[in-house]
């Protein structure tokens, strides 16, 4: 019996042999051990060695056939029904296929490939399933679907003998010669639609062919060498064959490496998997750039993840549109923690639309379809478009270059630098500068001199951007550039981040001498323009001093616009008012300008309905002292309108600040508010009225930014998100490194506190300051010095020196000395034609001697000190004394 099988297995060797008909089964290295296996077969008498001599020689190369010969082959092939039995109806009994051993399941084992397959794998995968496969008929399709693998087995080229394609699985085959050709089949269980792909040895130029029962071709793909072919969505019918046929273009054949076959079928509940595909969960979401994409879901449980990522912040807005009817397709956008922050859910096949102003990160959107959704063949379209969230920056008081135009030309009218130097007698800023009220008790001003066609306006070059960085071009050394730099520095930093002035980032240029709700038009103006601009639907507003009230006022008296902000960061921004506008409108204020005399800023001040708004408001009378009868009692809000003591000069525009403030510190914005606070510097907290003298005394502490009272910057409501606190000067808070750094982080949605800054206060300041005044309360001239260098206390002129700031509030003066560096004050100087004058007393405040010290100073030049008669106080905000009578 063995010698019987063993004879029948040789004969059908030469059989083969003879026929030139070389199984797919037989793969080069089957091939070489069966020319081994055939000599030993003739060494025993078996096969004959003539035909195994005939066959060793007969070892032909790859060729190419003519485009007829091809044609001819195709036609004959597509002709050729013969009576070889089918597959479905061969009755003959055939051996039943083992199981595979776990070797040979190892072997088989496919690993899917993309582009260029793995023939080593593909091959030893070959040599299992031929191996245990050799001489057995054409599998059926059950037996196939148990194999980890299918290969193709010869003969195959007609559709009778096509072999079985089990859907979902590759199959792998070789077209050996340039006549050669290779026919699958495949049977839907279901109508649907069914796809292929054929990944081709790199070195075969194959075209690929689907054909029906009736042989009528349905589609077919010939991409050139090096790119595989597909066929996509042959439209087919449950229970009837589908053909595939694999052909060399041009007699193009590989007999050394193999091709991969495959075929998908999407019934009408499945689809063909787009290019986005895997994408069904957030680890595996596809990375979308901006624009629009073709997509669908494959089956009525498929899901799409899709991530966007965002290098600023910026508004995503994403389309879901082409939505089929019947279907019911919904969004969801999820941020890298898997939070949801925003969906779209609209009834049946309506479009879908997320809009979400989210800061840099990255982001994913979910394209599912509703629990009541049906399923049908669709293409839905999805667009994201991402927009850069423009930045607004809007300065404070004193903050914005302005210009003046009348009949003879254009001057510049804030800050003309040279003519600050003139002292008391600056005819630019108090020409230009002034207003005046339209009618008897208005609070609707005007220009002064308008009349004469004066108008004052913003500086508009660089659309306003040369208005706010710098107060002055006047000189360009960097020491002068530095005292007069607003902006300059900060939007330096945010062109660096990728921000482009005009398209994402905006100066706020305005009159700051007009009420804050008349400029608020203009930055409701200004937002609608950034919005335009960038196409994004929101913008952030970056706000120092007065521009944060500007900033309250704009979105109070514009709710609609509430939601047209992402974020507010204030810098410095007194929410209660600023004693600083009082001493403004009673002595006059140098608007944080060295040189500017005090006089000229209170002919600015004088009929300025902002800096009645910077008043210190009713709420802070309530919550500290503004104004001081004796140490003990203070003045209350009212007492600014009647007590002739302390009483201002014009009322109405006091009523209209009132009315405002109430609004500002009563009213929340439902917009995310962030501040940050200067502290450390000696500031103006208010005035002691001193009865003996008829004088208003200032006094300081040293918690506020020298401008702002700590109390007004560190007010808020429940609306403010955080507060940051730096050791810093009002007016150098735009322009501080570290400030910028920590604007930078809150617009890009990071709350930390940066290096130099804190959440929470300290005072551990240094102080060193002296109140000057004469007995008669005439102004106090005196000369000092200090680091070897002598200045000189002039009622007509100021003089800037580092590390000091004087201050004139009236005849009385305040030197605050920034290092520390105590002052050396010489004999005063001796007035023309007067043998005496009252002495000048000085008194000393530190943060070393507490108790402070009083200095009087005679014409003789004696320095009497009376310390041992001044009374200290000392109370939870700051550090003050009260002068006796």
């Amino acid at each position: 019996m063995k010698k019987f099988a063993r004879i029948t297995r040789i004969l059908v060797l030469m059989a083969l042999l003879f026929t030139s008909i070389t199984p797919t089964g037989f793969a080069s290295e089957e091939l070489r051990r069966g020319k081994q296996l055939l000599e030993r077969e003739a060494e025993e008498g078996f096969v004959p060695s003539v035909l195994l001599e005939e066959w060793l020689n007969d070892e032909g190369e790859p060729g190419q056939l003519t485009d007829d010969e091809v044609e001819e082959s195709k036609e004959t092939n597509l002709d050729d029904q013969d009576d070889s039995p089918n597959s479905e109806g061969q009755t003959d009994e055939w051996e039943e296929a083992e199981d595979l051993t776990e070797q040979e399941a190892e072997l088989v084992d496919e690993a899917e490939h993309l582009g260029e397959l793995d023939q080593a794998e593909i091959e030893k995968n070959a040599r299992a399933f031929y191996r245990r496969f050799a001489g057995a008929k054409k599998l059926s399709e059950a037996d196939l679907r148990k194999m980890p693998t299918i290969y193709e087995m010869e003969p195959n080229d007609t559709f009778n003998y096509a072999d079985w394609l089990t859907v979902g699985r590759p199959a792998y085959g070789k077209i050996r010669t340039g006549s050669d050709v290779d026919m699958w089949k495949v049977k839907p269980k279901d109508n649907g639609t069914l796809s292929f792909s054929l990944v081709k040895p790199s070195r075969a130029d194959y075209h690929l062919y689907v054909y029906d029962e009736e042989k009528r071709e349905l589609g077919s793909s010939k991409e050139p060498v090096g790119k595989d072919q597909k066929i996509e969505e042959i439209y087919v019918e449950k229970e009837k064959f589908y053909y595939i046929q694999i052909v060399g273009n041009n007699g193009s054949f590989d007999p050394f490496e193999y091709y991969r076959i495959r075929a998908d079928f999407f019934s009408n509940n499945e689809m063909a998997l787009d290019p986005y595909e895997p994408n069904n969960s957030i680890k595996e979401a596809y990375e979308l750039t901006p624009g629009k994409i073709t997509a669908n879901l494959h089956r009525i449980d498929d899901v799409d993840f899709y991530a966007v990522t965002l290098d600023k912040a910026s508004t995503i807005v994403v389309n879901l549109t082409d939505i089929p009817e019947g279907m019911d397709l919904d969004l969801i956008l999820y941020d890298s923690q898997q939070k949801r922050l925003a969906s779209s859910e609209k009834a049946k096949n309506m479009d879908e639309e997320i809009v979400y102003n989210g800061d840099p990160g990255t982001y994913y959107i979910k394209v599912f379809a509703s629990r009541t959704s049906g399923f049908k063949n669709h293409a839905y379209q999805l667009e994201v478009k991402v927009d850069t969230i423009p930045i607004i920056l809007i300065p404070g008081i004193g903050g914005s270059r302005l210009l003046a135009k009348d009949k003879v030309g254009v001057y510049e009218a804030w800050l003309g630098l040279v003519e600050t130097g003139v002292g008391i007698n600056n005819p630019l800023h108090r020409h230009l500068l002034s207003l005046e009220p339209k009618s008897k008790n208005s609070v609707e001003v005007k220009q002064k001199n308008e009349e004469f066609g004066l108008t004052v306006f913003p500086e508009k070059e660089d659309e306003g951007f040369r208005a706010i960085e710098y107060l002055s071009y006047t000189f360009n050394q960097n020491f002068v550039k530095k005292k007069v730099e607003q902006y300059a520095s900060m939007v330096q930093r945010l062109e660096e981040m990728g921000y482009t002035k005009n398209l994402d980032l905006f100066a706020m240029p305005y009159d700051w001498r007009y009420s804050n709700k008349d400029n608020a038009k203009f930055l409701k103006q200004k937002i609608d323009e950034a919005l335009k601009s960038s196409g994004a639907r929101q913008v952030q507003l970056v706000a120092h001093s007065m521009g944060g009230l500007l900033t309250k006022e704009t979105l109070l008296s514009n709710i609609s616009y509430q939601s047209k902000v992402k974020r507010v960061i204030y810098m410095g921004t007194p929410f209660l008012g600023s004693p600083r506008a009082y001493q403004a409108l009673k002595f006059g204020y140098d608007f944080g300008v060295p040189l500017l005399h005090e006089e000229t800023g209170k002919i600015i001040a004088e009929y300025a309905p902002a800096v009645y708004e910077l008043l210190p408001s009713p709420m802070y009378f309530q919550k500290g002292t503004v104004l001081k009868r004796d140490p003990v009692y203070a003045f209350t809000y009212e007492d600014m309108l009647k007590d002739n003591r302390v009483k201002l000069d014009y009322l109405p525009l006091l009523r209209q600040a009132e009315i405002l403030h109430n609004k500002w510190d009563k009213l929340t914005l439902r917009v995310p508010q962030y501040s940050i606070i200067g502290f450390g510097q000696p500031t103006l907290l208010g005035y002691e009225y001193h009865s003996g003298h008829g004088e208003l005394l200032p006094f300081f502490d040293h918690s506020g930014d020298g401008t702002v009272p700590l109390l007004s910057a560190n007010y808020s409501l429940k609306d403010m998100v955080k507060k940051y606190y730096i050791p810093e000067g009002h007016a150098s808070l735009p322009k501080n490194p570290q400030v910028i750094e920590q604007v930078i982080q809150l617009l890009q949605g990071i709350e930390s506190a940066q290096t130099g800054l804190r959440r929470n206060l300290q005072q551990d300041s240094q102080y060193l300051y002296y109140i000057l005044s004469r007995e008669d309360g005439s102004f106090p001239e005196i000369s000092f010095q200090k680091s070897g260098k002598t200045m000189t206390i002039s009622r007509d002129k100021k003089e800037d020196w580092e590390n000091l700031r004087v201050e004139y509030h009236g005849n009385i003066v305040v030197i605050h000395v920034l290092d520390q560096e105590p002052l050396l004050f010489l004999q005063p100087s001796q007035l023309r034609g007067v043998n005496s004058s009252p002495s000048i007393s000085i008194e000393k405040y530190s943060s070393t001697d507490r108790g402070g010290a009083t200095y009087d100073i005679s014409m003789d030049g004696g320095l009497d000190q009376q310390d041992d008669e001044l009374e200290f106080e000392q109370d939870d905000q700051y550090h003050r004394r009260s002068r006796g009578d």
